[in-house]
């Protein structure tokens, strides 16, 4: 029984979230990468390595190698950087945004 009322309980979970989620058809602001990585190269002064980076509909989230293990949260929005920044523990391997090349059809 105990197995059942957890089941159901994911389930139900699951169905809320995915609720939320809507059928909401908003592009992605891909073709902002390329400037949000440009911008963050000019804060670090240098080429950046990062651990991810991930377009929304309003926004480019940057997450760049400080090189001490950490990883440093970036945000483009509007065209700019956002004033602030977080910093966190990363893990994994961080990769160089110098040969990215992206296609905004798909």
């Amino acid at each position: 029984m105990l197995k059942a009322k957890n089941l159901l309980c994911v389930f139900a979970l699951a169905v809320v979230v995915l609720s939320g989620c809507g059928s909401s058809k908003e592009a992605l602001l891909v073709s902002d990468i390329d400037n949000a990585v440009e911008a963050v190269a000019e804060v670090l002064g240098k080429t950046p390595e990062f651990y991810e980076i991930n377009a929304t509909p309003t926004l480019v989230n940057l997450f760049a190698a400080d090189g001490k293990g950490n990883a440093i949260n970036f945000v483009f929005e509007e065209g700019k950087l956002a004033q602030e920044t977080s910093v966190a523990p990363a893990q994994g391997e961080s990769f160089s945004a110098a040969e990215m090349t992206f296609n905004s059809k798909v």
